[in-house]
Parts: structure tokens; C-alpha cells; sequence
């Protein structure tokens, strides 16, 4: 049985089709046959909203089965992190994946929707089994590290 990845993209108008696929292909060439990579067309890619995503994200997440990686996109990484300490996992995960995850807030991407937290790996206590939770400040990037990767 092959491991589960959920790739989710990144905002902007054709983000899924021209820009994160490329990321998505590399992804599959070099982790092989072994790898199931998911990667739903987020709604509305060219105004991304969190509650939008975050409906999506709670689906996507529902489908996978213990052991899956996720890897978010830039704000799909942001709403990723922030779904995920909403929603709570369902399943054990082996790692969580970051990639220029922007901040957001006031000199950072713009949100009505959701605010920076502080101490976020404190509250997160239902996170990922193995994997700590490290919230980032405003200048740092965000920063997530699994006990094994698979």
C-alpha cells in the first residue's frame, strides 16, 4: 500500500494548474511509486478565504489514513496549520510540512478571517503524534519538525 501525501497549493489565479503542480510533479518523480500524492483544486484560488479552505481542508483530511504526510504551499500552509489546530487530527500523521508559509497580520498577508497566535505548539496539544507544533513570530518563518518522516 502506497503512504499518503496531501499537497494542498498555495493562492493566486492558476496557482493549482500552473505553479504548485510543478511542485507536486517534482514531488512524485522523486518519491516514486510508493507515494499517493493528493492534490485537490482548492475554491477560489485567485482570492483565497480561510473559511473556504478550511471546509475543503476538513474533507481532505477526513480521506487520509494513519501515517499520511501534509504538506502545505505558502498561505495552503498557513490555512493548513490553523485548520489543523482547529479541527483537531483525526488520524496520526507522520509529519507536517511548511513550505514559505507567509505571516499573516498587519505588514503580512492580508486576513480578516484568522490572527497570528502565540505559543501555538502549547495549544495545540491534539496535534500530530511525533510531531511538535512551533508557532512562528512575525519575522520568522514558520517551522515544523516530525520525529520520522515516514
Amino acid at each position: 500500500m502506497s503512504k499518503q501525501i496531501l499537497f494542498v497549493q498555495g493562492g493566486g489565479e492558476g496557482t493549482h494548474d500552473a505553479w504548485d503542480s510543478k511542485l507536486v510533479t517534482s514531488l512524485e518523480r522523486g518519491l516514486g511509486a510508493e507515494y499517493h500524492i493528493r492534490y485537490p483544486a482548492m475554491p477560489n484560488e485567485a482570492d483565497p478565504r480561510y473559511a473556504a479552505w478550511r471546509a475543503a481542508l476538513e474533507v481532505e483530511l477526513a480521506a487520509l489514513e494513519d501515517g499520511a504526510l501534509l504538506v502545505g504551499h505558502s498561505i495552503g500552509a498557513t490555512f493548513l496549520i490553523h485548520a489543523l489546530a482547529e479541527l483537531g487530527p483525526k488520524e496520526e500523521f507522520s509529519g507536517v510540512f511548511l513550505v514559505a508559509a507567509p505571516f499573516v497580520g498587519e505588514g503580512g498577508w492580508p486576513s480578516d478571517e484568522i490572527t497570528t497566535r502565540n505559543r501555538f505548539g502549547r495549544r495545540s496539544a491534539t496535534g500530530p503524534s511525533g510531531v511538535s507544533l512551533p508557532w512562528r513570530g512575525r519575522y520568522d518563518c514558520a517551522l515544523l519538525a516530525c520525529r520520522s518522516l515516514c
